[in-house]
């Protein structure tokens, strides 16, 4: 079942990159439990019920000082090999994930 899980979230991405905001309001096509709802309704409970058998997720903002646009590449490189090897990130039963930013800042000789 967990090998499914990545084509069941590739179709989800997919199918909501397609639907606009307006037929996200439109009401979802049939009654459940005798009640009217739109379609963005009756989906954000099972986003719920799905991120619960997923596991939380949390997103690491950390921001990285280079002295040269040159190594961003390499500085990013470095970035994810060293999440592999956190021991704190490696301890937690969920995901981590970074969205680094770099800032290059020159430094200066005093």
């Amino acid at each position: 079942m967990i090998e499914n899980i990545d084509l069941v979230l590739i179709v989800i991405k997919e199918t909501f990159k397609k639907m606009s905001d307006e037929q996200l309001q439109e009401m979802y096509p049939s009654e459940l439990l005798s009640s009217l709802m739109t379609i963005l309704y009756f989906l954000l409970p099972l986003q719920a019920h799905l991120n619960y058998h997923l596991g939380p997720e949390v997103v690491l903002h950390p921001t990285v000082t280079i002295t040269s646009e040159t190594i961003l590449a390499k500085a990013n490189a470095l970035h994810h090999k060293a999440n592999e090897f956190c021991y704190i990130a490696k301890s937690c039963n969920f995901l981590i994930l970074h969205q680094q930013v770099f800032i290059v800042k020159e430094i200066l000789d005093r």
